[in-house]
């Protein structure tokens, strides 16, 4: 039972030592019995924390964006590069290939979450207002990997405590059926409210000087507000009626929330009129950041390589939009060194920008068109910076944004009685429209408000890992439904949900696979 205790917490101070991005000391390894006795080593835990996080981004992008029918789908790109995701992409998962195995690891987060919840608690080493900001940290941590996981799975095993470090350890005990999906949302809700309250009027949170790459009671009202409009808008598979019990109360909670957020005064737009200043590695910790996957220099950077072209193949034989070729010192305009392009955006998904949307030329990199007249769509969002003649990709990966909660906000104003969204669809369309603004001003000539939503989402968070859930939560999932092609009957709803590896049932009988695999 010791060594399994030990264990534990040897892993996570290997990865605590890793964090170089919170100015982190190396520190020697810690067991059980004299951890949790200091300032330093609950700091140290808590960004250790921050660093599983960051290992899991592209999960977190997968999940929220990979099935949203915006990527080129074939098995060989347009620059010879396999595409391991297929089965995502075309919507065509199975049990064989699910391609997220083992819950995406987030399990293992979780347990250290749950182990710090234990801790933090009697650690006499911390005053209350900072034990009050870590249990409200963790609970919104924790959260944040549990909506992932329901958004994605439905019904998931719901684990509250580090089991393996409670003294009562048996292989057998950690077995655990899957919870119900009304079990999980209602979980959800209890654990990002336990969040907020344990934040709640805490000084030592108003005035944190942490950076946006730091949970925060912002977050966790980003995330609060997240929760309860999922709930007000969308069905367990196979349901009738929505996850919330009183649709109005909870929205206006969640308008509360983000209002919340505005009216702290350290958010806003970075700003009015540029869009690339938002992601730009100089502009870092901008106002419009609410919460951040950071990634720097000499230290870690993202997968987002894998949305350029690979340097074996340059650009040598393809134009850009206005059909010059790219030859001679242009053939890497971008200056990359050894980049694969595993995930492109159609053509199609490319056009639903309009040329007056400043949106589209700061997302996108260029158009490539080859001579059978296909063309490769990539991604200029994170294009990172340069050292020593060498592009490496290193910008903030946005979680949440203030422009999303204008979007929340709109969407929220729109359902409660009353509401109007106009004010926070058009603070987005302002910025992308600029000089175009009055002729793409919300509402356009037989415009709704969630159509209008759901296109300024599509175009604002290209990337960021939301537009799938978007397409589940909004227009009753039937956009979402509509991508499943392989499939039909009930099979439709249920393969909204992703299957779970083989694998996972052999380790524990009680797990059960998604309905319809």
């Amino acid at each position: 039972m010791k060594s399994l205790k030990n264990i534990l917490l040897v892993l996570l101070i290997g990865v605590i030592q890793s964090c170089d991005y919170l100015e982190l000391k190396p520190i020697d390894s810690y067991s059980i019995s004299n951890y949790w006795n200091t300032k330093d080593q609950a700091e140290r835990f808590m960004r250790g924390l921050h660093y599983r996080v960051r290992e899991r981004q592209k999960v977190f992008f997968q999940m929220g964006e990979i099935r949203s029918g915006i990527f080129y789908g074939a098995n060989s790109s347009l620059f010879n590069q396999s595409l391991a995701d297929i089965a995502a992409v075309t919507n065509n998962l199975s049990e064989a290939n699910p391609v997220i195995g083992n819950w995406g690891n987030f399990y293992m987060d979780i347990m250290q979450i749950n182990h710090a919840i234990q801790s933090v608690p009697s650690c006499g080493a911390l005053s209350d207002n900072e034990k009050n900001y870590y249990m409200g940290m963790l609970h919104g941590l924790r959260s944040f990997y549990y909506f992932h996981l329901f958004r994605t799975y439905g019904g998931i095993p719901l684990i509250e405590t580090a089991r393996v470090m409670d003294g009562n350890f048996t292989p057998e005990r950690l077995n655990q059926p899957r919870a119900t999906e009304e079990e999980v949302y209602n979980f959800l809700v209890r654990d990002i409210q336990t969040s907020d309250n344990y934040y709640e009027g805490d000084a030592y949170t108003i005035n944190s000087t942490d950076k946006s790459s730091y949970w925060s009671k912002a977050a966790t009202k980003m995330l609060k507000a997240e929760i309860l409009l999922w709930g007000c808008k969308v069905k367990p598979i196979g349901g009738t009626n929505v996850y919330s019990k009183n649709i109005q109360n909870d929205l206006q909670t969640a308008k509360t929330a983000l209002e919340d957020v505005v009216k702290c005064g350290k958010y806003g737009f970075a700003s009015e009129t540029n869009f690339d200043n938002i992601f730009d590695v100089r502009n870092r910790d901008n106002k419009e950041m609410i919460f951040v996957i950071r990634y720097m220099l000499n230290e870690k950077t993202s997968f987002f390589s894998q949305f350029m072209y690979p340097t074996n193949t340059n650009l040598v034989g393809f134009k850009n939009a206005e059909g010059v070729d790219f030859k001679d010192n242009n053939v890497n305009p971008l200056n990359l060194q050894g980049t694969a392009s595993n995930y492109q955006y159609t053509k199609e998904f490319f056009d639903t920008f309009s040329k007056d949307d400043i949106r589209r030329g700061s997302t996108f990199f260029d158009v490539y068109k080859i001579k059978d007249g296909a063309a490769a769509i990539l991604l200029n969002k994170y294009k990172g910076e340069m050292e020593n003649n060498v592009r490496k990709f290193t910008n903030d990966w946005p979680v949440y944004r203030y422009a999303d909660l204008q979007l929340m906000l709109a969407e929220i104003n729109a359902m409660i009685n009353g509401g109007d969204p106009a004010p926070y669809i058009n603070a987005i369309r302002k910025r992308a429209y600029g000089s175009n603004y009055e002729a793409n001003k919300y509402p356009r000539e037989g415009e709704n408000a969630e159509d209008a939503i759901l296109e300024e989402r599509s175009k604002e968070f290209v990337g960021e890992g939301k537009y799938w859930y978007d397409l589940r939560r909004m227009k009753d999932g039937e956009l979402a439904k509509a991508l499943q092609t392989n499939v039909s009957g009930q099979l439709v709803e249920q393969h909204l949900l992703w299957p779970i590896d083989a694998s996972l049932m052999s380790k524990d009988p009680t797990v059960k696979q998604t309905l319809g695999y």
